[in-house]
């Protein structure tokens, strides 16, 4: 008897969860491609173009620095350039990260309003993804969204290089200015 009514409570259980279930489905799960977002987007392809341009800023900047320095003796050459060099490339990779953080900030932003608008519960990458069964795939009309923003760079910096303490500039002050 005790194994009949364990029995009848364990299936009454199991259907009660079951109706549990059909009355609260799992939250829809959308699938966003980043990478295409990130690549096709007209911010994207902004973002590409201004660390061209400022890469490009960079490598004449550098330039003048081995035409200014080229009459110098080889180790003060050297050093100018690799303090030159280290300069300019740790002033690279903070633009690098600001314009990909401005570019995630906006697609984040977009992938949160078509999530509410959708009724989504979550949006994933769908790099993350190794097998999908349906999930809706919301990378056009996130990407459509991303297309309507502007993004903002910062202007191409004044290249001064400033040469560690005991290198002599290449030309002497103009006279009146000391």
């Amino acid at each position: 008897m005790k194994f009949v009514f364990t029995l009848i409570s364990l299936m009454v259980l199991a259907l009660g969860w079951l109706f549990w279930q059909q009355r609260h489905p799992a939250p829809a799960i959308a699938l966003l491609d980043i990478e295409k977002v990130i690549a096709d987007s007209t911010p994207g392809k902004a973002g590409r173009a201004h660390l061209d341009k400022l890469a490009l800023h960079f490598r004449q900047g550098l330039q003048q620095v081995h035409n200014d320095y080229q009459q110098s003796p080889a180790a003060e050459q050297q050093r100018v350039i690799a303090n030159a060099e280290q300069m300019l490339d740790q002033q690279f990779e903070r633009e690098e990260r600001t314009v990909s953080d401005d570019l995630k900030k906006i697609i984040l932003d977009e992938a949160e309003k078509w999530r509410k608008k959708h009724g989504a519960g979550l949006v994933l990458p769908a790099q993350l993804a190794l097998a999908s069964a349906g999930e809706e795939n919301c990378t056009e009309e996130v990407l459509q969204a991303v297309n309507q923003r502007e993004i903002r760079f910062a202007r191409l910096p004044q290249l001064d290089f400033l040469q560690p303490e005991g290198m002599a500039s290449p030309q002497p002050p103009l006279p009146g200015r000391q």
